[in-house]
């Protein structure tokens, strides 16, 4: 049983490191926030496959800082991470916005004090409480 565990992850590390993608509108909604004077974090605990990716996808230029997990914080909807991040960067909860297209991202923002803004494109989590709701990246557009 582990040594399956250890291959799959092994299988879908390689896989997110070659084939993954951006999201779509990725490039489109950070450039629109940076020339507005906002700044974007990435927060996953995928680790060194995220900077990657990024790097890869030449959208590098668009984050001010990340949190990979690599301080072994507990996993989200924990806010440990977050609330590091947020005092790294001289964040207040009250003026940042947890962007995430799963329910544990929602959740970790909110034990952080952050409003959320779920997109969630199939409709899984319709009885989720959050802030906002999007289809696609491209809507932050309009609650900014």
């Amino acid at each position: 049983k582990e040594e399956a565990k250890i291959l799959f992850r092994t299988i879908s590390n390689e896989l997110l490191s070659t084939d993954a993608l951006p999201i779509s509108g990725a490039e489109e909604i950070l450039s629109f926030i940076q020339a507005s004077g906002g700044k974007s974090y990435i927060y996953s605990h995928s680790g060194d496959i995220v900077i990657s990716n990024v790097n890869r996808w030449k959208l590098d230029g668009f984050f001010t800082d990340y949190q990979l997990g690599e301080k072994k914080f507990p996993r989200k909807p924990a806010p440990d991470a977050l609330l590091d991040l947020m005092n790294r960067n001289g964040l207040k909860a009250e003026e940042c916005i947890m962007v995430g297209d799963r329910d544990l991202d929602i959740l970790a923002g909110k034990n952080a004090g952050i409003a959320g803004m779920l997109m969630d494109v199939e409709g899984y989590y319709s009885d989720l409480s959050v802030e906002y709701r999007i289809k696609e990246l491209r809507d932050i557009k309009d609650f900014l």
